[in-house]
């Protein structure tokens, strides 16, 4: 982009009061390359402070020393045209912290009223599902804290879980989370419900009469938390048939034909911390075995979760496991690690 046209699209833009260069990265973990982004800093709330914020123009290469300098030379022809400060990192730098180092070096700006849009969606105990929504304005220092407060209070207000709230900026969807429902205490342990449908071959009617005789009074939404948690199905309205089928609305063939291939499906992921278990009872290398999970194209974020399960390591711990277990010659450093850590 020529400084002619880069002077012409700053030009547009109100309350302007400078530039600034920006550290940003681009492409994938195999080849990530620095970047310079240009901004224009102007006076109006922004997401990291109640006066300021930043609009992005341009990026310019700045893997090396020649390409931040022409990226350099451009942006000061462009802040003299228009009588602009420039700001940015030392040219010396290869690669920092991204965003506005400007705004993060100003004091605490005024609170102002962020306008914000929110919906929110809960499940009862009964299995069915609720929404609300609403607009609020929230007095912060910044847009992020004004998410924060907005969360934290919604969060309050709606006690049920699992709760997913999504909050908008205009139309731009800045939060979207949801707290999960903690696994009924009144219910036998995780690995007691796997157990159960190893038993029945993973059929979802076998297993959720067994949970009803344990506990007579089981609710259909917790009946719907412990095939989530059990069996790693995640996307919690589709577990709806389980409600359904304990109000009585649907039967066994139903539900089985709803649930049951899902759990089938998923038995490499829910399994796997009995498999990882087994092998190291029996004295079997847990490194080289997840070494084969990974050339089998296992996901690597089951990998870590099924070894934290099934052994008591912290989440760096396992991610380091997992990354070093591809050369076998670590194999032996890697299972002496594990063999203090069972997890019962």
């Amino acid at each position: 982009m020529s400084v002619e046209a880069l002077v012409s699209a700053v030009r547009e833009v109100a309350a302007r009061i400078g530039l600034e260069l920006q550290w940003e990265l681009a492409g994938d973990d195999d080849d990530l390359r620095w970047l310079y982004e240009l901004h224009v800093i102007v006076e109006r709330p922004g997401p990291a402070h109640s006066r300021y914020s930043t609009l992005p123009l341009h990026r310019f290469a700045a893997e090396t020393l020649d390409q931040r300098e022409e990226a350099y030379r451009i942006a000061s022809a462009v802040a003299a045209e228009l009588g602009l400060p420039l700001h940015g990192p030392p040219i010396e730098d290869h690669g920092g912290w991204g965003e506005s180092a400007w705004i993060r070096a100003q004091t605490k700006g005024p609170l102002v009223a962020y306008p914000l849009r929110w919906e929110a969606s809960w499940w009862t105990d009964g299995g069915k599902q609720n929404d609300a929504r609403g607009n609020e304005h929230v007095m912060a220092d910044s847009g992020t804290e004004a998410r924060f407060a907005l969360h934290r209070r919604l969060a309050a207000q709606f006690a049920a879980r699992p709760l997913t709230l999504r909050l908008f900026d205009g139309d731009t969807l800045v939060d979207n989370g949801t707290l999960g429902a903690p696994y009924p205490r009144e219910l036998p342990p995780i690995d007691e419900v796997r157990a159960t449908a190893l038993r029945s071959l993973c059929r979802a009617p076998e297993i959720a009469k067994q949970l009803v005789a344990e506990v007579p009074a089981l609710s259909p939404r917790a009946l719907m938390v412990a095939f989530e948690d059990a069996f790693d199905l995640w996307s919690f309205d589709k577990l709806a048939p389980l409600a359904q089928w304990r109000r009585g609305e649907i039967d066994d063939a139903e539900l089985d034909r709803e649930i049951t291939p899902r759990i089938a499906d998923k038995r490499a992921d829910w399994d796997r911390p009995r498999v990882l278990r087994e092998a190291h009872r029996a004295g079997k290398s847990i490194a080289a075995h997840l070494r084969e999970e990974r050339r089998a194209g296992a996901n690597m974020i089951q990998l870590h979760r099924a070894l934290r399960e099934a052994f008591d390591i912290s989440f760096g711990d396992a991610k380091l496991f997992v990354d070093d277990c591809q050369d076998g010659r670590n194999d032996s450093r890697l299972d002496a690690q594990l063999k203090a850590h069972p997890r019962s």
